[in-house]
């Protein structure tokens, strides 16, 4: 079931590798688009594979963990009747031991069982105490996977709040773009109806001392009515000055 929910962590990371790649894609064309059946598909079907591998471990380790359990309950329970068998072998040597001399080799045999029961108890004991290092081990593995789905949920977090971050940044800069045109329109308005009151009162008042000022001024030639024409600039008297 690991594999499952390695499955879904790398279908998890492909996605957000995917939604990385389209924003950087997205500065430098704005027309991108996101393939929405792709990303969610990666994202949705990874965190599914992600639950289903994690939900078959935990089943796997509480049919393990309660496995092991009712064996420590049974261990336990030999336990008890081995003690009690004990006791009562020792009882029989007592009796054994004052009733008849011939019991002694019985005596023998009852000892050396009771050196293999408690070998035996000994060593159902070490299981009992592999059993409790082996039920640590399992929760810590459960620890770990919560801690890992919990950083992955913070992750998507993230990314879903600078995805957001960035849809606001983009709203604000086209609203600050249209401001900045509104702006410049009724500036170039503005400029243009001054410049145009400016030119007719100037041109109204126009005086050239000489030709090379009107030609500087971009006035020539000049025609008899138009503003700043003058005898002394029209030197042959044809109505043409600077010509």
């Amino acid at each position: 079931m690991m594999a499952l929910f390695l499955l879904g962590f790398l279908a998890l990371i492909v996605s957000i590798i995917y939604l990385v790649f389209h924003l950087i894609s997205k500065v430098k064309n704005k027309e991108r688009t996101l393939s929405k059946k792709m990303f969610y598909s990666l994202l949705i079907g990874g965190l599914v594979l992600m639950i289903v591998g994690i939900g078959f471990s935990d089943d796997t380790a509480a049919g393990q963990l309660q496995t092991e359990q009712d064996k420590n309950e049974e261990l336990t329970k030999q336990i008890g009747l081995l003690k009690e068998e004990n006791s009562k072998l020792n009882s029989k040597v007592e009796e054994l031991t004052v009733n008849n001399k011939e019991t002694n080799s019985q005596i023998e045999e009852l000892n050396s069982k009771k050196k293999e029961i408690e070998s035996e108890l000994e060593s159902k004991t070490n299981e009992l105490n592999e059993l409790e290092n082996n039920d640590k081990k399992i929760n810590e593995e459960k620890e770990e996977l919560n801690k890992k789905i919990e950083n992955l949920n913070t992750e998507i977090n993230d990314q879903s709040d600078t995805i957001n971050q960035l849809k606001e940044d983009k709203t604000s800069l086209q609203t600050k773009i249209e401001d900045l045109q509104n702006i410049e329109v009724a500036s170039n308005s503005s400029s243009s109806t001054s410049e145009s009151n400016t030119s007719s009162s100037s041109s109204n008042n126009a005086y050239y001392k000489n030709c090379t000022a009107a030609r500087n001024a971009g006035a020539a030639p000049l025609y008899t009515g138009d503003p700043g024409y003058g005898s002394h600039l029209d030197r042959d008297g044809d109505g043409v000055a600077c010509e």
